[in-house]
């Protein structure tokens, strides 16, 4: 699947100057699974029995599901139902994953094991960090592309954890006006959390030493410091 990365720049662009409170998240995850699975709405729709029109509505949140209705669609799909219990402190999670992105904390088997146990866009965002931590950089263009179409549904750690990811990918694969790119756009909204402050300044002290300005690099790295 081929990243259209202007198109990537201008979705998150939009989100943060735009952003509201993200919708139900469970049209994201059908959306995604569906297009991971390369299967058109027409095709789940006459496979699954639930028109077409209740099921691109169920994706783009304009409907609340009703689950007897929509169950179809996720057995079609190979989704379980549980998926959709949030109960799970997904916060915890996310911290746990920053820590390793950060070398805080190099055990990854307890999210690991985690994330198998779901088929969300949650779980593919988790994987893709963790993917580009370990510099396993094949899939992460495919990765990205299905995580643009759950853009709108992500909460702010989310879409944080998404961009710094997609900016720590190009870095790694010398796409360095790429990754310029992307910090342009997280910086777009400042953020108070400790660890993404962390993150940003390690990456933007990795663009600043590209540039051999050295008033620039002992700038970034002052801010690292700092922390």
């Amino acid at each position: 699947m081929k990243l259209n990365f202007e198109k990537l720049l201008e979705k998150l662009s939009k989100k943060l100057t735009n952003e509201t409170e993200p919708n139900p998240k469970i049209g994201a995850t059908i959306k995604t699974k569906r297009k991971s699975l390369e299967k058109t709405l027409d095709e789940v729709s006459q496979r699954s029995g639930v028109s077409l029109s209740y099921i691109s509505k169920i994706e783009n949140n304009q409907l609340n599901p009703n689950f007897t209705k929509i169950r179809r669609v996720l057995n079609e799909l190979n989704l379980n139902e549980d998926i959709f219990d949030y109960s799970s402190n997904m916060t915890d999670w996310y911290s746990q994953l920053l820590d390793i992105m950060l070398g805080l904390n190099e055990d990854d088997q307890a999210i690991k094991s985690f994330i198998k146990k779901r088929d969300d866009f949650q779980s593919k965002l988790i994987d893709l960090a963790l993917h580009v931590k370990k510099g396993q950089l094949n899939h992460c263009e495919a990765h990205i592309s299905l995580l643009i179409n759950s853009i709108d549904q992500m909460m702010p750690i989310e879409l944080g954890i998404f961009m710094l990811s997609i900016a720590q990918y190009y870095l790694l694969n010398k796409g360095y006006i790429q990754a310029a790119k992307m910090m342009d756009v997280v910086l777009i909204r400042q953020t108070n959390h400790k660890k993404f402050t962390l993150w940003q300044d390690e990456i933007m002290f990795q663009l600043a030493l590209l540039t051999k300005n050295v008033l620039y690099i002992d700038h970034r790295f002052s801010k690292l410091t700092l922390m």
